[in-house]
This record gives C-alpha cells, structure tokens and sequence, in this order.
C-alpha cells in the first residue's frame, strides 16, 4: 500500500457522486459520519420547506460542507474523509453500473482501486470504536491521534501506522500520569506498559483461571512487536527513496493492534477498574 494523494479528476467525481447519490438531509449526515469538520457541518440548517429562511438547496450545502474539507484538513486526511465519503454512499445507495465504471476507472487512474476502499470498512469500525472509548475517558491527545489514523488509512498507510501506535503510546503515558506513577527512564510505549503491569492490578484484571496472566503477556508482546514494526514502516523515520511500502495487511495489523491496545486500556480506566499497588502489593483504594 502506497501513498495516495487525490486529483482535482478524483475529487470532482467523489462530488458528482455525493450530489447525486444523497438527499439534502443524507448529505449532512453522510459528512459528518465521513470524518468532515463537525464545528462546520453541524451548524449548516436544513429544511425541507424552501420558503423557510433556514432552507438551502444541496448546492448551497456541498459548498458549504463538501468544499470546505480540503480547509480543515491536511491533505491526506482531507483525501481520506472523502474516499470514506464513496465507502458509505456505495454501502447504502443503488449506484448505477455506468456510474460504477465511471468512478472505478477515474480512481483507477489516480492509483486508488475502489476494492480497496470498500474492504476498508471493518478497520473504519475498529477505529471508530477506538475513538469513541478514548474520547469517553477525556484522552484528548489519544482521540486526535486516532482520528488522524482514521482518515490517513486509505490515502497515506505510513502515516496511519505512526499514528495510531503513537496513541497507544499517548494513552498509556496518560494513564501512568493520571495514576501518579512515574514514567519509565526510556520514554517508550512498551516500556509504559511494563510500568502499568509493574504498579497496577491489570494483570489481575486480565487473568482468567484457564490461561492465567498469558493474555496480559500477550498484549505487552503485541506492545513492543507494534512499536518495533511501526518504526520500520511509519513515517516517524526516514526511509529513503528505496523503501517498500507497507502491505494492506501489515498496515491493518498495526493499526488494528494499537487501537486495541488503546481501547482496552481507556476502557478499564473509564470504568474506574485500575488501582494502584501499594508497596506490600495490595491494591491502594
């Protein structure tokens, strides 16, 4: 999977078909379920009766709220909320077959193949429920990083990898500073999880009589396996000219593990279940 950057072609056939594929109160809802601006789109009125003063003709709306994307987001983000735009209104609508051709071939033509959008759908979901739970736990930092890895699977994969491992990595020193435990001397994700197993009564938690404390285990090694990996295929270093990029599998693994990492860990400090150990090993209450 390599990095996509959409043509002005592109981005006019994704709003060819939005304009033509969605009602005036689908297109509102379509953008903001698309990843677009909220603070833009949620104020735009929609009415019905165009005698109202709030009434605005779909035109008006798509000025408003599809337009404007490229303003409020780097470009492969803004790329991403609008191939997420194409996953929705192709899940959801009875597009024609000549429409289909046409779109296929024009993201054809611009390295996108619209297979492998579509395919993106269960990621989206895990992403989204990544989010969600970081921003039920007030993980500002963590939900933004998340939403950058959202939009930047589709269009830029190196930079999806950085970072949602680099919320994996947010969430755990947010939790050891939330929890007043001091943050490791090397300043790494695998490493602020040893802290939480160390000082915290995760592993408790995630024993199970049967398997023991393997599944914590495994979740340390998924850790440092993700962060290994997504030095070697994210953007946080340079790789020359001469690098391959990462393979849709790869880049759904990392992605996938941080977010899983990231919502087990917001989960269980949302629902207030990790304590501290005192010295003598007890949880302190």
């Amino acid at each position: 999977m390599r990095f996509v950057e959409l043509n002005s072609k592109t981005i006019g056939a994704i709003r060819r078909l939005v304009d033509t594929y969605t009602s005036i109160d689908e297109l509102k809802q379509f953008l903001l379920e698309a990843g677009a601006n909220s603070n833009r789109i949620l104020p735009i009125r929609v009415s019905s009766n165009i005698k109202s003063p709030s009434y605005k003709s779909k035109s008006t709306i798509l000025n408003e709220g599809f337009d404007t994307i490229p303003e409020d987001f780097a470009k492969p983000e803004s790329d991403g909320i609008m191939l997420e735009l194409v996953r929705i209104i192709l899940s959801r609508k009875q597009v024609s077959k000549d429409d289909m051709v046409d779109l296929e071939r024009v993201l054809s033509a611009n390295g996108v193949e619209l297979n492998e959008v579509l395919a993106s759908g269960l990621g989206q979901d895990i992403l989204h429920h990544a989010v969600d739970s970081a921003g039920a736990a007030s993980f500002r930092e963590t939900s933004e990083l998340l939403k950058k890895a959202l939009l930047r699977t589709t269009t830029d994969p190196t930079g999806a990898i950085t970072a949602a491992v680099s919320a994996a990595e947010s969430v755990c020193r947010e939790t050891l500073r939330r929890l007043g435990i001091p943050e490791p001397s090397s300043k790494q994700f695998p490493k602020f999880l040893v802290e939480l197993r160390r000082n915290t009564n995760i592993e408790e938690l995630a024993s199970i009589p049967s398997v023991g404390d393997r599944l914590i285990k495994a979740l340390s090694s998924l850790a440092e396996n993700s962060y290994q990996a997504a030095h070697e295929t994210g953007d946080r270093h340079a790789h020359g000219d001469t690098a391959v990029p990462p393979s849709s599998l790869i880049v759904d693994m990392l992605v996938t593990s941080a977010c899983a990492i990231t919502a087990v860990i917001t989960g269980a400090l949302r629902r207030n279940e990790l304590r501290v150990k005192s010295q003598s090993g007890v949880d302190s209450r």
